[in-house]
């Protein structure tokens, strides 16, 4: 399986139970338009996870790889955007949200083609934050892997 297939199932394990997650899913395409951020958000909240860079480089008979992830985080509320990002009794909110994925990611090695990788948050900002209650955050972590040539 390719290193970013196995990344992106590697992270989906981790994070199944988010508390109040509606969707978990791995995500190959574009924010492009309305009807594609409609598509995305329509089960908030929700985390889409991308696996979407790798870099390797030679070093004797071993590749290091970085690996690279984006998590979409998305709420929908209400009382606003200030609801989606802080939540309430009916939705965890995605500050919350992003902390539990901290908690679950970061500092923490998941599993990739048989090979334990610990990730590391790299960063989190908001991406679309709107009038109509819509808070879309993103938040990116990286790994890095040790992959002996095997020919």
């Amino acid at each position: 399986m390719h290193e970013l297939e196995a990344l992106e199932d590697a992270i989906l394990t981790a994070l199944s139970g988010l508390t109040g997650v509606r969707t978990l899913e791995a995500y190959a395409g574009q924010i492009d338009d309305a009807d594609d951020l409609a598509r995305l958000t329509a089960r908030f909240p929700c985390v889409y996870v991308l696996a979407d860079g790798l870099a390797s480089e030679v070093n004797n008979r071993v590749d290091m790889l970085a690996l690279s992830v984006s998590l979409l985080v998305g709420d929908k509320h209400a009382r606003g955007a200030s609801g989606a990002s802080r939540g309430d009794a009916h939705s965890p909110g995605i500050y919350a949200i992003l902390e539990e994925i901290k908690t679950k990611l970061h500092r923490q090695s998941v599993t990739v083609n048989g090979r334990a990788v610990p990730l590391a948050r790299k960063s989190e900002e908001a991406l679309a934050v709107s009038a109509t209650g819509i808070s879309l955050y993103l938040a990116r972590y990286e790994a890095e892997m040790k992959v002996p040539f095997n020919p």
